[in-house]
């Protein structure tokens, strides 16, 4: 029985190691599912009843196509286009959630453990959503807490940049010598920033012009189905 262990941990390391080497080529198709809260920064004293935005609840979901490339053994580089849908969850009962898709781009390193199955991968990646949608969002969160309802003042034609960087944990288990399925466990932390808004409420109160951000850090769950090319 000791023996039959060995083998197939041998036969297993062989196959991972074979399928990590230099000049090996990866494509990926991925899902992923995160949670976490939205908050926003930098933002204080806008009106004398109200200091900042509410936190609220933030649920993604992605859809990804990864190509990549083993530049040296157990190292690969990924490029990765992916869809976006968020929900937002404004905690009230006042107004329904926000939802937002779009697509991102990014690239991602991913390194295999000492040619085992275990790997860990960091990445970044690129998207944009529109200005009245981000602040739409926005709206509602500082409404829902807020004495009265808000206008907002924005050019209604830009977009609004997300930045997302994301670390991840995983391994890779092999349904044939080429194909590998690989659940993970991570986080990601998203950010959104627009320049050059004011809020007015009913009372034709207004701010000076301001820029306003928003970050999320969420748990990241995932699977990929990935063909190893050699």
């Amino acid at each position: 029985m000791r023996v039959f262990v060995f083998l197939l941990a041998f036969s297993i390391t062989k196959l991972i190691s074979a399928q990590t080497e230099q000049g090996a080529i990866v494509f990926e198709g991925n899902t992923s599912i995160n949670f976490g809260s939205l908050k926003v920064n930098s933002l204080h004293n806008i009106f004398t009843y109200e200091s900042g935005l509410p936190n609220n609840s933030l649920k993604s979901t992605s859809f990804s196509f990864n190509a990549g490339y083993f530049i040296i053994d157990n190292l690969s580089i990924n490029l990765s286009i992916n869809y976006n849908y968020d929900i937002v969850n404004y905690n009230n009962s006042i107004y329904n959630d926000g939802e937002d898709s779009y697509l991102s781009y990014g690239v991602i390193g991913r390194y295999y453990i000492n040619n085992l199955w275990l790997w860990v991968q960091a990445g970044y990646k690129i998207g944009q959503i529109s200005e009245y949608s981000f602040l739409e969002n926005a709206n509602y969160a500082w409404s829902s807490n807020s004495i009265a309802p808000l206008a907002i003042e924005q050019n209604g034609s830009e977009m609004v940049p997300i930045n997302m960087f994301l670390l991840d944990f995983g391994f890779s288990f092999f349904i044939s010598p080429n194909i590998s399925i690989d659940p993970a466990i991570g986080a990601t932390r998203t950010t959104w920033s627009v320049q050059n808004i004011s809020f007015i409420n009913e009372a034709g109160d207004a701010t000076d012009s301001f820029d306003l951000a928003a970050k999320s850090v969420q748990l990241k769950l995932s699977v990929g189905f990935i063909l190893h090319l050699q």
